[in-house]
């Protein structure tokens, strides 16, 4: 009995010291995070970026503060990083504006990979709204389940057609969890960033982009990313590129 008061104890006093520092931690946050938008209000963009930099690092930003800090790079010539940003903060929001900010940047930098094809689009839209299409796909299931056991439960009946349907549902909705359709795509940068034929420094260099391109990503190789280039495949240093969803 002592023995276990003493366990609950030891579990009630860590369970006081995560909350207590979660807390802490909110609050280190929150007045950097304000101390940052002071700076930003002052117009004192290079050293409220420094702050939003740590923060972000941290992965607490919020859309407000990556618009504020693409505005910064932005303004600082960094187009690569700004587009970053923007990219990122249309990942949380789904912002359609934020699609033709990136396209209307690409134009006047001159860089290519923007463009959102009808395909990404629906892609895009289809794994925003993952989790109302599984609950669909869940309650199908159920429904062709309920269906096979009322034809089974009949004579002479047999539910090939429910079963069938009902396999070719499971099989897709495991997929769907499984799986993100969430096109991927990376932004070059520390230019010049060169494409290679193949996973290897020893391959050809088939390509050399600047800083900003951004690139259907395919796949990777140990430390080499598989993207689209032109009419084929290269790759490049994971180093030479920010990965981002769509």
């Amino acid at each position: 009995m002592k023995h276990m008061q003493k366990r609950i104890l030891q579990t009630a006093a860590v369970a006081a010291l995560l909350l207590l520092s979660l807390s802490t931690n909110a609050q280190v946050f929150g007045y950097r995070l304000k101390m940052a938008d002071s700076l930003y209000g002052k117009k004192q963009y290079t050293q409220s970026l420094e702050l939003y930099r740590e923060i972000f690092n941290e992965r607490n930003y919020s859309p407000a503060m990556l618009l504020r800090m693409a505005y910064i790079e932005e303004g600082l010539s960094q187009n690569h990083m700004a587009l970053y940003y923007v990219n990122l903060y249309y990942e949380l929001t789904h912002d359609q504006t934020a699609l033709a900010k990136m396209e209307d940047m690409a134009l006047k930098y001159g860089l290519s990979g923007y463009e959102v094809n009808r395909t990404d689009h629906t892609l895009a839209i289809i794994s925003e709204n993952k989790p109302a299409i599984i609950t669909a796909l869940c309650g199908i299931c159920v429904l062709l389940l309920g269906l096979m056991v009322y034809t089974m439960k009949r004579k002479n009946v047999k539910p090939y057609i429910s079963f069938s349907f009902f396999i070719l549902t499971s099989i897709f909705l495991i997929a769907f969890i499984n799986r993100d359709l969430t096109p991927v795509n990376g932004i070059t940068l520390n230019a010049p960033a060169f494409l290679m034929s193949g996973p290897s420094p020893a391959s050809k260099v088939v390509g050399i982009v600047n800083e900003g391109h951004r690139l259907a990503i395919r796949g990777r190789n140990d430390v080499w990313v598989k993207v689209k280039w032109r009419d084929g495949i290269a790759y490049l240093k994971e180093n030479q590129v920010l990965e981002v969803k769509l």
